[in-house]
Protein backbone atom coordinates (compact mmCIF):
# COMPACT_ATOMS: atom_id res chain seq x y z
CA UNK A 1 0.00 0.00 0.00
CA UNK A 2 2.89 2.37 0.74
CA UNK A 3 4.32 1.89 -2.75
CA UNK A 4 0.87 2.47 -4.27
CA UNK A 5 0.56 5.70 -2.25
CA UNK A 6 3.89 6.98 -3.55
CA UNK A 7 2.83 6.32 -7.13
CA UNK A 8 -0.85 7.36 -7.06
CA UNK A 9 -1.43 9.75 -4.13
CA UNK A 10 -3.69 9.81 -1.08
CA UNK A 11 -7.11 10.06 -2.77
CA UNK A 12 -6.57 7.06 -5.04
CA UNK A 13 -5.02 5.07 -2.19
CA UNK A 14 -8.07 5.62 0.06
CA UNK A 15 -10.38 4.68 -2.81
CA UNK A 16 -8.37 1.53 -3.52
CA UNK A 17 -8.37 0.55 0.15
CA UNK A 18 -12.15 0.95 0.41
CA UNK A 19 -12.77 -1.13 -2.69
CA UNK A 20 -10.36 -3.81 -1.47
CA UNK A 21 -12.16 -3.96 1.88
CA UNK A 22 -15.55 -4.36 0.19
CA UNK A 23 -14.26 -7.17 -1.98
CA UNK A 24 -12.59 -8.90 0.96
CA UNK A 25 -15.85 -8.94 2.95
CA UNK A 26 -18.49 -9.60 0.31
CA UNK A 27 -16.80 -11.05 -2.78
CA UNK A 28 -13.86 -13.01 -1.43
CA UNK A 29 -14.04 -16.19 -3.49
CA UNK A 30 -12.34 -17.25 -6.71
CA UNK A 31 -14.02 -18.69 -9.77
CA UNK A 32 -11.95 -21.59 -11.12
CA UNK A 33 -11.87 -22.54 -14.81
CA UNK A 34 -10.20 -25.23 -16.90
CA UNK A 35 -9.59 -25.99 -20.55
CA UNK A 36 -8.48 -29.19 -22.30
CA UNK A 37 -5.76 -27.86 -24.58
CA UNK A 38 -6.67 -30.27 -27.35
CA UNK A 39 -10.00 -28.43 -27.57
CA UNK A 40 -8.46 -24.98 -27.69
CA UNK A 41 -9.48 -23.29 -30.96
CA UNK A 42 -6.94 -20.86 -32.40
CA UNK A 43 -9.78 -18.66 -33.53
CA UNK A 44 -8.89 -15.12 -32.57
CA UNK A 45 -10.04 -13.03 -35.53
CA UNK A 46 -7.34 -10.43 -34.99
CA UNK A 47 -4.25 -11.04 -37.12
CA UNK A 48 -1.43 -12.47 -35.02
CA UNK A 49 1.35 -12.16 -37.59
CA UNK A 50 2.92 -9.17 -35.85
CA UNK A 51 2.58 -10.50 -32.29
CA UNK A 52 4.97 -12.69 -30.31
CA UNK A 53 5.39 -14.28 -26.88
CA UNK A 54 8.76 -14.89 -25.23
CA UNK A 55 9.18 -17.38 -22.39
CA UNK A 56 11.51 -16.19 -19.63
CA UNK A 57 12.78 -18.65 -17.00
CA UNK A 58 15.71 -16.71 -15.50
CA UNK A 59 16.01 -13.21 -14.13
CA UNK A 60 19.10 -12.60 -16.26
CA UNK A 61 17.08 -13.21 -19.44
CA UNK A 62 14.44 -10.53 -18.81
CA UNK A 63 14.64 -8.12 -21.75
CA UNK A 64 15.59 -4.54 -20.87
CA UNK A 65 12.79 -3.12 -23.10
CA UNK A 66 10.28 -5.13 -21.06
CA UNK A 67 11.61 -3.61 -17.83
CA UNK A 68 11.41 -0.20 -19.47
CA UNK A 69 7.70 -0.81 -20.09
CA UNK A 70 7.29 -1.75 -16.42
CA UNK A 71 8.89 1.50 -15.26
CA UNK A 72 5.96 3.45 -16.67
CA UNK A 73 3.51 1.40 -14.57
CA UNK A 74 5.12 0.44 -11.27
CA UNK A 75 8.15 0.75 -9.06
CA UNK A 76 10.87 -1.09 -10.99
CA UNK A 77 12.67 -2.11 -7.80
CA UNK A 78 9.52 -3.65 -6.35
CA UNK A 79 8.66 -5.39 -9.60
CA UNK A 80 12.18 -6.82 -10.01
CA UNK A 81 11.94 -8.40 -6.56
CA UNK A 82 8.54 -9.82 -7.49
CA UNK A 83 9.98 -11.25 -10.72
CA UNK A 84 12.97 -12.77 -8.96
CA UNK A 85 10.88 -14.53 -6.30
CA UNK A 86 8.52 -16.05 -8.84
CA UNK A 87 11.22 -17.19 -11.25
CA UNK A 88 13.17 -18.79 -8.39
CA UNK A 89 10.07 -20.81 -7.49
CA UNK A 90 9.90 -22.21 -11.03
CA UNK A 91 7.31 -19.98 -12.67
CA UNK A 92 7.82 -18.81 -16.25
CA UNK A 93 7.19 -15.24 -17.36
CA UNK A 94 5.63 -15.05 -20.83
CA UNK A 95 6.20 -11.57 -22.28
CA UNK A 96 3.84 -10.42 -25.00
CA UNK A 97 4.93 -7.92 -27.64
CA UNK A 98 4.42 -6.66 -31.14
CA UNK A 99 7.15 -5.51 -33.50
CA UNK A 100 7.51 -2.19 -31.67
CA UNK A 101 6.95 -2.66 -27.94
CA UNK A 102 5.99 -4.95 -25.07
CA UNK A 103 2.27 -5.05 -24.39
CA UNK A 104 1.84 -7.28 -21.34
CA UNK A 105 2.59 -10.64 -19.79
CA UNK A 106 1.26 -13.89 -18.30
CA UNK A 107 2.74 -16.12 -15.61
CA UNK A 108 2.76 -19.90 -16.18
CA UNK A 109 3.50 -22.86 -13.90
CA UNK A 110 3.75 -26.38 -15.35
CA UNK A 111 2.74 -29.41 -13.27
CA UNK A 112 2.30 -27.43 -10.05
CA UNK A 113 1.38 -24.04 -8.68
CA UNK A 114 3.07 -21.19 -6.83
CA UNK A 115 1.10 -21.96 -3.67
CA UNK A 116 -1.51 -24.58 -2.69
CA UNK A 117 -4.24 -24.55 -5.31
CA UNK A 118 -7.88 -25.53 -5.39
CA UNK A 119 -7.10 -28.54 -7.56
CA UNK A 120 -3.88 -30.61 -7.45
CA UNK A 121 -2.20 -30.41 -10.85
CA UNK A 122 -0.82 -33.38 -12.77
CA UNK A 123 2.51 -33.36 -14.60
CA UNK A 124 1.02 -32.19 -17.91
CA UNK A 125 -1.35 -29.65 -16.41
CA UNK A 126 -0.54 -25.97 -16.50
CA UNK A 127 -1.55 -23.08 -14.27
CA UNK A 128 -1.91 -19.72 -16.03
CA UNK A 129 -2.17 -16.72 -13.74
CA UNK A 130 -1.77 -12.97 -13.27
CA UNK A 131 -2.21 -11.91 -16.87
CA UNK A 132 -1.65 -8.20 -17.42
CA UNK A 133 -1.93 -5.84 -20.39
CA UNK A 134 -0.28 -2.46 -19.95
CA UNK A 135 -2.95 0.27 -19.63
CA UNK A 136 -2.02 2.06 -22.86
CA UNK A 137 -2.75 -1.13 -24.83
CA UNK A 138 -6.08 -2.11 -23.30
CA UNK A 139 -9.41 -2.19 -25.09
CA UNK A 140 -7.94 -3.47 -28.36
CA UNK A 141 -8.32 -7.22 -27.94
CA UNK A 142 -4.69 -7.71 -26.97
CA UNK A 143 -5.44 -9.99 -23.99
CA UNK A 144 -7.21 -12.47 -26.27
CA UNK A 145 -4.27 -12.47 -28.70
CA UNK A 146 -1.82 -13.04 -25.84
CA UNK A 147 -3.91 -15.92 -24.47
CA UNK A 148 -4.08 -17.49 -27.94
CA UNK A 149 -0.33 -17.33 -28.44
CA UNK A 150 0.50 -18.70 -24.99
CA UNK A 151 -1.93 -21.61 -25.31
CA UNK A 152 -0.65 -22.48 -28.79
CA UNK A 153 2.89 -22.67 -27.42
CA UNK A 154 1.81 -24.80 -24.45
CA UNK A 155 0.04 -27.23 -26.80
CA UNK A 156 3.23 -27.71 -28.81
CA UNK A 157 4.97 -28.63 -25.54
CA UNK A 158 2.60 -31.58 -25.10
CA UNK A 159 0.67 -30.11 -22.17
CA UNK A 160 -2.91 -31.24 -21.74
CA UNK A 161 -5.01 -29.04 -19.49
CA UNK A 162 -4.90 -25.42 -18.39
CA UNK A 163 -6.28 -24.03 -15.15
CA UNK A 164 -6.95 -20.39 -14.44
CA UNK A 165 -8.95 -18.51 -11.84
CA UNK A 166 -10.28 -15.02 -11.35
CA UNK A 167 -11.85 -13.15 -8.46
CA UNK A 168 -15.58 -13.51 -7.99
CA UNK A 169 -16.03 -9.73 -8.18
CA UNK A 170 -14.23 -9.46 -11.53
CA UNK A 171 -17.19 -9.83 -13.91
CA UNK A 172 -15.26 -8.66 -16.99
CA UNK A 173 -12.55 -11.27 -16.42
CA UNK A 174 -15.16 -14.01 -15.98
CA UNK A 175 -16.85 -13.02 -19.23
CA UNK A 176 -13.50 -13.00 -21.02
CA UNK A 177 -12.52 -16.48 -19.86
CA UNK A 178 -15.91 -17.95 -20.78
CA UNK A 179 -15.80 -16.27 -24.19
CA UNK A 180 -12.35 -17.76 -24.77
CA UNK A 181 -13.75 -21.24 -24.14
CA UNK A 182 -12.78 -22.00 -20.55
CA UNK A 183 -15.25 -24.16 -18.62
CA UNK A 184 -16.22 -23.09 -15.13
CA UNK A 185 -15.40 -25.70 -12.50
CA UNK A 186 -16.84 -23.84 -9.54
CA UNK A 187 -16.54 -21.04 -7.03
CA UNK A 188 -14.40 -21.53 -3.93
CA UNK A 189 -12.18 -19.99 -1.31
CA UNK A 190 -9.22 -21.37 0.56
CA UNK A 191 -7.45 -20.71 3.84
CA UNK A 192 -4.72 -22.22 5.94
CA UNK A 193 -5.87 -24.14 9.02
CA UNK A 194 -3.21 -25.64 11.28
CA UNK A 195 -0.74 -25.54 8.43
CA UNK A 196 -3.06 -27.26 5.96
CA UNK A 197 -4.77 -25.74 2.94
CA UNK A 198 -8.56 -25.98 3.38
CA UNK A 199 -10.75 -25.42 0.30
CA UNK A 200 -14.45 -24.60 0.63
CA UNK A 201 -16.53 -24.95 -2.53
CA UNK A 202 -19.77 -23.08 -3.07
CA UNK A 203 -22.67 -25.49 -3.48
CA UNK A 204 -24.46 -24.83 -6.75
CA UNK A 205 -28.16 -23.96 -6.68
CA UNK A 206 -29.13 -27.39 -7.97
CA UNK A 207 -27.29 -28.97 -5.05
CA UNK A 208 -24.55 -30.51 -7.16
CA UNK A 209 -20.90 -30.41 -6.27
CA UNK A 210 -18.61 -28.35 -8.50
CA UNK A 211 -17.48 -31.35 -10.48
CA UNK A 212 -13.82 -31.38 -9.48
CA UNK A 213 -11.98 -34.31 -10.99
Amino acid sequence: MRSYYRLHGAKNTVKRFGESLRRMIFLNRDVIYSMDLADWPSRNPKSRDSYFVERIDREADIPEPFLKSIRAQESEEMFKDYLKRRLEKGASLWCFRNEEEYLGYFWVFIGRTMKPHYIPLLAKDVHIFDGFIFPANRGQGEMAVMMDLVIDRLKTMGLRRAYIETAEWNASSRRFLEKMGYAKIGCAKQRLRRGKNVVTWQVEKNGDDPGVR
